[in-house]
């Protein structure tokens, strides 16, 4: 968090703090990223071709850069990491971010990754404007997910919002929103 006089019109840098673990998460995110860069390039492929074919749509760039906090963020879905199992990469990292790719997929064990411990949120919004969000276009996303080959794993949670976000909080879940989440997962090993 960067306080801000508006008064003096300057940024308080000895005030700057964030909330505790969000820096580690975002870091553990970005590894995770890391490892399984091909599979979540699987997602992205999909996710973009889902953009493609039907009037959906991911967050706004700017969106994501300033209200997100999650971590790594792409205009259609945000990591969360649970658990011990990226502690060691992240270690990794404070002793040497500059480690080859291979390193840090060797660091990781993948016979003990529990999918439970990674959460992929997906969000998607209708593209116009006062559209309720299409059930059909829900459940063919759902369905692609649930037989989709080739994806990281993950708790993967999909929620298709209509077009309207709250300015002041930038929620745009509501009573609408079709969701696929907790404790119905789709579960990816």
């Amino acid at each position: 968090m960067v306080p801000i006089d508006i008064d003096e019109e300057k940024v308080l840098t000895n005030q700057v703090w964030c909330q505790e673990g969000q820096i580690e998460e975002a870091i553990m995110g970005g590894l995770y990223a890391l490892v399984f860069e091909e599979e979540l390039a699987t997602l992205d492929r999909y996710l973009e071709s889902v953009v493609d074919k039907y009037p959906v749509i991911g967050v706004r760039e700017e969106a994501n850069k300033n209200t997100g906090a999650s971590g790594y963020m792409t205009p259609y879905y945000y990591l969360t990491i649970f658990g011990e199992s990226f502690i060691p990469l992240y270690e990794m990292y404070l002793t040497n971010p500059k480690r080859p790719k291979e390193e840090w997929k060797n660091a990781l064990n993948m016979s003990e990754l529990d999918p439970k411990m990674y959460s992929v949120t997906i969000h998607l919004h209708m593209a116009k404007p006062n559209t309720e969000p299409d059930k059909n276009i829900f459940n063919q996303i759902v369905s692609d997910l649930e037989n989709m080959e080739g994806l990281p794993p993950g708790s993967y949670s999909v929620f298709l919002h209509d077009n309207n976000v709250n300015k002041k909080n930038a929620i745009a879940s509501k009573d609408n929103t079709l969701r696929r989440t907790d404790p119905n997962y789709i579960m990816k090993e």
